[in-house]
Parts: structure tokens; sequence; C-alpha cells
């Protein structure tokens, strides 16, 4: 009797099957989606701000003339900011100098510093402690 009883238990927690036609909650699903795809349509085809169109912007050419007061103002830019000066097949025959290195000597080089003496050796060096736990067994071994 126990064991029919179990078994009963076990089945209706492992039983996923609803009690309520499959149908209807398929008809309500549908018409749940159909409701939030609407309503994210409204959404943002309604409610969102429409791009802003804006002209093309008229292209503006100068023309310098050769020898001119502005033309001689920008040759020494515009010889520097040529990009061919830097090609590797145009840079192989300059010489780039090491960096300077700074006159720099330190100070415990001129003045020794005192130092304090070192400590007794022992035989077992403890590690400090942040808090007092009282004795730490250690393993003696040699």
């Amino acid at each position: 009797m126990k064991s029919a009883v179990a078994e009963r238990e076990i089945r209706l927690v492992f039983d996923w099957v609803g009690r309520q036609d499959s149908r209807r909650r398929l008809a309500i699903w549908i018409m749940a989606a159909i409701f939030l795809h609407t309503a994210a349509y409204v959404l943002f085809r309604t409610t969102y701000p429409p791009a802003e169109r804006f002209e093309p912007s008229r292209a503006t050419f100068s023309i310098l003339l050769p020898g001119s007061e502005a033309a001689l103002a920008l040759a020494p830019r515009l010889a520097a900011a040529d990009p061919s000066l830097f090609a590797i097949d145009r840079t192989h025959h300059l010489v780039f100098p090491d960096p300077p290195i700074p006159p720099y000597q330190p100070s415990y080089l001129t003045a020794a510093p005192s130092l304090r003496p070192l400590p007794e050796p022992t035989d077992r060096i403890e590690p400090p402690l942040p808090f007092d736990f009282g004795p730490v067994p250690v393993a003696e071994g040699r």
C-alpha cells in the first residue's frame, strides 16, 4: 500500500501535463505574441523620432598660386608632412643617434647609508603573526 502511494506521488511530481486544454493555452500565447509585436511596432515606429536629413556639404577648393605669400608660408609644412619621406626605401641612409644618457649617479654610491646590524641567526625562523594565537606547532625536521 505504501509503495503504491509513493509511486503515485513520484508520478505526480514528474507529470508535467497540465489539466487545461492545450489549444486554449496555445491561442492565448499567440494572442500575447501578436499584442507584444504590435506594441513594439507602435513604440519604435510612432514614438521614436525620425532621422533628420542633412544637405550634402558643398566641397570648396582653394587654389594657391605658386610663389604667393600663402603658398610660401605653407611650403615647409607640406614638405615636412610628405609621407613618402618616411618610406622604408628612403630612410635606410639616415643615421638615428642613440638617445642621450643623462648624467645620473645614485646617491648611495657617494654616501653609504647606515645599516642596522643583522639579528643573530637562530635554528628556527618563525613567520610573524598578525595576531597572537598562542604557541604555533612547528615540525622539527633535520
